[in-house]
């Protein structure tokens, strides 16, 4: 069944597999899954790639989906032409993925298109730069995709093959110029926060300005909450789906144990946590332990075990449904308000990963002196992919020391050219 353009709307919907895992796909105002689409993304998920990359990924075939329909292009003709996309059609499609586009998401079935047109709402985030590019970039992946497909399919003496292959070429040159790829080596501005930066954000946590309490977090009754969230956060590196999911029985002494959510079925929340990480221990000083255990009596009324759901940080009221992952994202975005109205970075809970272990290293370094011991570098990459609950070998890990081995380079750099300047004065 075909829809009009401006009455078709494709819906991001998390589907949860039969292992358990949550995947992201796009629907139909039927609630039936969009077959490219479908296939592309599950592609992605056998690749294991993350929850939160898939809903990129399908974020930005929906809005490659309704750019078609709504500009009326048949893909098919083209490709029948040996034509994919013009110039002004990707320059406009680039633009369209620096847009804000309606959220409507959810892990129930769509009953009615005016139920999904009350539910859906606008981001709240603004599209900045960086989740520009990662949609354009997963807009003209499917788009080679369907390219890539279409060639199979043609016989190989068809000149249209040929033709394709080049117009793919052409469209990559063109996508690459609008939206320039970030190189493996290149710094990422927004993570982590510089060292003196995170030295306000833990000041706050610590309790040394009361005033600056208020200002940030206003309302009293979640304000102990909020901190426990960003001292956690920024002092355990975890993830935002694993501290979504934290339970009060993963909280034994002075450890925090991160597992993979059994209780599923008991989260309801629309955008249920995707879990990317294995299973681990960490261990947390007394003091934080001591707050979180008081937090989480205060809130369950003194009987922690007989609360309605097994996760740590609830919204307040008297329902006391677990925080959404959004609202993780809203609380850690008021720290920008430590740094005054002319800050321009962007604090997420991934920046305090981020953060996190840049300092991780900067104090490795104080402690093994890698420069006179350089055999204990990789004993410490080692013992960070255990902490960042990242498989061993992951390449995962050399993003998040990039700031720490800049720094060294640039260290070694300026000794370099010292020695160098020494002895041309001393010739």
């Amino acid at each position: 069944m075909k829809y009009p353009a401006e009455k078709t709307i494709f819906i991001v919907r998390q589907v949860e597999m039969a292992t358990g895992d949550r995947v992201w796909l796009l629907v139909d105002v039927e609630g039936f899954p969009d077959f490219d689409s479908t296939i592309y993304l599950m592609s992605l998920y056998q690749e294991k790639k993350a929850s939160n990359t898939l809903r990129s990924a399908a974020n930005a075939i929906r809005i490659v989906k309704q750019f078609l329909l709504g500009n009326r292009i048949d893909l098919k003709a083209r490709f029948r032409e040996g034509n994919i996309l013009f110039r002004s059609e990707v320059a406009a499609l680039v633009a369209r993925c620096g847009d804000a586009v309606k959220k409507t998401i959810t892990n129930r079935k769509v009953v009615s298109m005016a139920k999904t047109k009350v539910n859906s709402k606008v981001d709240a985030f603004f599209v900045d730069a960086s989740t520009k590019r990662i949609r354009a970039y997963y807009a003209g992946k499917f788009l080679m995709y369907l390219v890539d497909r279409e060639i199979e399919l043609l016989s190989y003496k068809d000149k249209r093959g040929e033709f394709l292959i080049k117009k793919k070429e052409e469209f990559e040159k063109i996508l690459n110029m609008l939206v320039p790829p970030k190189r493996k080596n290149e710094l990422d501005p927004e993570k982590p926060l510089a060292p003196a930066s995170i030295e306000k954000v833990m000041g706050l946590v610590a309790g040394e300005c009361a005033e600056l309490e208020a200002e940030i977090f206003h309302l009293q009754k979640t304000r102990v909450r909020n901190l426990l969230i960003v001292e956690i956060l920024i002092s355990t590196g975890i993830r935002v789906s694993e501290i979504a999911v934290l339970q009060i029985d993963s909280i034994d002494e002075d450890f925090l144990i991160i597992k993979k959510d059994k209780n599923g079925n008991m989260d309801t929340r629309a955008d249920r946590p995707g879990f990317k990480t294995r299973s681990r221990v960490i261990r947390i000083n007394s003091e934080l332990m001591s707050r979180l255990g008081n937090y989480i009596s205060a809130r369950s009324g003194g009987r922690p075990r007989k609360a309605k759901h097994p996760y740590v940080f609830c919204a307040n009221g008297e329902k006391a449904s677990p925080l959404s992952i959004s609202s993780f994202y809203r609380i850690v975005r008021k720290l920008e308000g430590l740094y005054g109205p002319e800050w321009q970075k962007k604090i997420s809970p991934h920046v305090l990963r981020h953060s996190f272990f840049d300092t991780w290293f900067r104090e490795a370094n104080e402690k093994y002196d890698f420069k006179n011991n350089p055999h204990l570098f990789e004993k410490v990459v080692t013992a960070a992919e255990m902490t960042g609950g990242w498989a061993p070998g992951s390449k995962m890990v050399e993003h998040y020391k990039q700031r720490y081995i800049h720094e060294q380079a640039s260290e070694v750099t300026l000794g370099t050219q010292k020695r160098m300047l020494g002895k041309f004065k001393g010739v």
